[in-house]
């Protein structure tokens, strides 16, 4: 009798639409960087042409490739670590990001989960961050199931960056404050 050892089930939760807004803000990103190297070729043009003087263009095309690709560098990061499908059982949980490309971290690997206003992340001890938007469909189903598997694994969980024991309930369930009425 042969088990199976790959047999695993998995819970798959996934928007399209999550995928497309992430791949229009990298096309809009690249196509900055082509807006970029095209002026930079019409400054070298003009200081060959003779139009103006080489220090200044170097200057210029050299402070905004400075900062475009600092800001690129960051912005493609940021968007290679969000998913738009997820796929997770018992002993791992995988993402794809806007390339399709895998992002898996394993429950025993896994260090923190982090719940923020932009979306939940999961971080592995080995600095592998996974990030689900808000913006899924079923987020509060999918943000359940992990807690229960963070609860499972004893991944300490975090609200925006802090323990859970720290964040006042007040941080959490904003509405508390409407509940007390006012200060006497």
């Amino acid at each position: 009798m042969e088990v199976d050892a790959m047999s695993r089930w998995y819970q798959v939760f996934d928007d399209e639409q999550v995928n497309v807004v992430t791949r229009v803000a990298a096309r809009r990103h690249a196509a900055g960087a082509v807006c970029l190297g095209v002026l930079s070729g019409l400054g070298i043009l003009a200081v060959i042409v003779g139009v103006v003087s080489l220090l200044p263009v170097a200057v210029l095309i050299a402070g905004l490739w400075g900062w475009a690709g600092a800001a690129l560098i960051r912005k493609w990061h940021l968007l290679r670590r969000q998913v738009w499908c997820v796929k997770f059982s018992d002993r791992e949980i995988v993402g794809y990001d806007y390339r399709r490309r895998r992002i898996r971290i394993d429950w025993i690997d896994a260090r923190q989960v982090d719940i923020a206003p932009s979306g939940l992340s999961i971080t592995s001890t080995r600095d592998v961050k996974l990030e689900i938007p808000v913006a899924f469909p079923d987020y509060t189903a999918l943000c359940h199931a992990i807690l229960e598997h963070a609860d499972f694994y004893e991944i300490p969980v975090l609200v925006d960056g802090r323990e859970l024991l720290e964040v006042e309930a007040n941080v959490i369930f904003p509405f508390l404050d409407e509940l007390q009425g006012p200060a006497s």
